[in-house]
């Protein structure tokens, strides 16, 4: 039986591979070979495969994302469907109230639509969002280890702001993000984005 995917990429050529283009001034983006990664104290070999793209967040804040220009193009009305892995490392740090994205779904501009954000606070520790355009609704996140997100969104109708996230982290159900005003979705973005000083 055939997997019913749109759009699927493991980054096995260690390349941006099927995704549209690639966005790195800092150079602080790549697509680790198992190799580089085993040779890192506490950080594990990739989720799947042989490779795995990473951003270290310690050498820049710049924006450094892949690029999918069409294959998550949705409708108003409609609905997008996305899975992802990842792992953050046990030597992140982060101020009070920073926050960053690791996913984006964007209408033409670009403009969020529904984002993934890792967020800190110092009452909450770190946790995973969703959002329209930041975090709205979040669960904990632990350090050191692969996490799996889903993500179910049902895009606007554009007539009575009734646009809706839901989403999983590792099988547990956010609480859904709902009456959302959004456009149709024209591209989306895996990476790090509009991350804090912090």
């Amino acid at each position: 039986m055939a997997f019913p995917y749109l759009f699927e990429e493991g980054f096995e050529l260690g390349t941006l591979g099927d995704f549209s283009s690639e966005s790195d001034t800092s150079g602080r983006l790549d697509f680790a070979h198992y190799s580089k990664l085993a040779a890192i104290p506490g950080l594990p070999a990739p989720y799947r495969g042989a490779y795995c793209l990473r951003v270290d967040l310690a050498k820049a804040t710049t924006d450094a994302y892949v690029q999918a220009d069409s294959a998550w193009d949705t409708a108003m009305a409609s609905r997008v469907h996305t899975r992802f892995m990842f792992y953050v490392s046990r030597d992140l740090t982060m101020a009070n109230n920073d926050e960053f994205a690791i996913f984006k779904l964007q209408s033409a501009g670009p403009v969020d639509e529904v984002v993934v954000v890792i967020n800190y606070t110092t009452t909450n520790g770190v946790r995973l969002g969703i959002g329209e355009t930041g975090g709205t609704s979040f669960l904990p996140l632990t350090l050191g280890g692969w996490h799996c997100v889903e993500i179910n969104a049902l895009i606007d109708d554009n007539a009575s702001n009734n646009g809706t996230i839901d989403a999983n982290l590792n099988s547990g159900g956010f609480t859904q993000v709902g009456s959302l005003d959004q456009a149709a979705i024209a591209q989306a973005r895996f990476g790090v984005m509009n991350q804090d000083a912090g």
